[in-house]
């Protein structure tokens, strides 16, 4: 997927560069902008960085996800990708772009085939098709 977005940003324009962040984004100070601005300040990224528009790309969880109560299973499990991807203009820590990645599959027919699991396999890997596609349509 990471292939996938910047292959799709070098599409619309030339100047696409992998850069690493001085701290974590959770340690950036906090923007009190209102709805459109990230939450956090990534202004001072422009000088640092020499860059005009940052894109994050985050997943934060992905494979098979399961409800429970407690130890008892309250759902069949599901592929699951979760994470977000947006761009901020660095002048004013607007938003230009902004995905928030929520893609469960349901297997199809019956999933409980040990030792591989061929359902729940096809429908993680459906997951990661179906976000790849919203990723496109996003940039």
């Amino acid at each position: 997927m990471k292939d996938l977005v910047i292959s799709e940003y070098s599409t619309r324009t030339k100047n696409v560069e992998i850069v690493s962040l001085p701290k974590p984004i959770k340690k950036f100070k906090k923007f009190k902008g209102e709805l459109g601005y990230a939450k956090k300040d990534f202004r001072f990224l422009k000088e640092e960085l020499d860059v005009d528009i940052v894109a994050v790309f985050q997943l934060f969880e992905h494979g098979a996800r399961r409800t429970f109560s407690s130890y008892v299973p309250t759902s069949d499990p599901k592929g699951y990708v979760s994470g977000m991807l947006y761009s901020i203009d660095l002048d004013t820590n607007a938003y230009v772009q902004y995905l928030k990645i929520f893609e469960e599959v349901q297997p199809v027919g019956e999933w409980d085939e040990p030792t591989d699991f061929p359902s729940v396999t096809t429908s993680y890997y459906q997951a990661v098709e179906n976000t790849k596609l919203k990723i496109k349509d996003a940039i």
